[in-house]
């Protein structure tokens, strides 16, 4: 806990450092970006493949008939924030937060009218905020196109709550089910970097 406290306090520092250099600075400025886009889950996604695997030879071997498909968590909205400080030449910095969110719900059904039927219901909710320092360097390039590069580091905040149902019924029983909810919390440090361009 002492290790994420100094890297936050280390983050924090470093960008009040800058703004305290602002009379140097000709400008501070504001980015907010959003969208939707892909993230690739690949142990979640695995995991279920697996699962719709196991289902397919149990309705192969069982003679039963398999409903419904494993769906893919990859797709979500995304939404961030970043203050940027004009520094000297070319070099800026900035400070930024980021909100990302995935989430899928699948529904597979084995069943025989006549003996039974299962059904398992899956959803898992994934979402994590990264916190973020970046420094970036604006190469010489002409006036309505400016090409950039940028790294720095970021502390991540992330949570996955999962969601599991099983129903089963057979013929002459009492229907049973049972379901289950699970959540895991972990934050960690991790590095970025990237090339851009900006107009205007």
């Amino acid at each position: 806990m002492k290790r994420k406290l100094t890297i936050l306090s280390t983050m924090i520092f470093f960008f009040f450092l800058s703004l305290a250099g602002m009379s140097h600075a000709q400008r501070l400025s504001l980015k907010l970006t959003g969208g939707y886009g892909m993230l690739t889950a690949g142990d979640y996604n695995t995991f279920g493949e697996s699962i719709e695997a196991l289902m397919d030879d149990g309705a192969l071997y069982l003679g039963l008939t398999k409903e419904g498909e494993f769906q893919k968590l990859k797709m979500g909205f995304e939404y961030g924030g970043e203050i940027i400080v004009k520094l000297v030449g070319g070099v800026r910095i900035g400070v930024g937060a980021e909100y990302i969110q995935r989430s899928s719900e699948t529904e597979m059904t084995l069943k025989n009218p006549l003996v039974e039927t299962f059904t398992l219901f899956s959803k898992p909710d994934l979402s994590a905020i990264p916190v973020t320092l970046t420094l970036y360097y604006f190469l010489p390039s002409p006036p309505l196109v400016k090409i950039y590069l940028n790294g720095g580091l970021g502390y991540y905040f992330g949570i996955t709550k999962h969601t599991l149902r099983i129903d089963t019924e057979v013929t002459g029983l009492p229907a049973d089910w049972g379901k289950t909810v699970g959540e895991i919390k972990d934050q960690g440090v991790g590095f970025h970097g990237g090339l851009g361009l900006e107009s205007g």
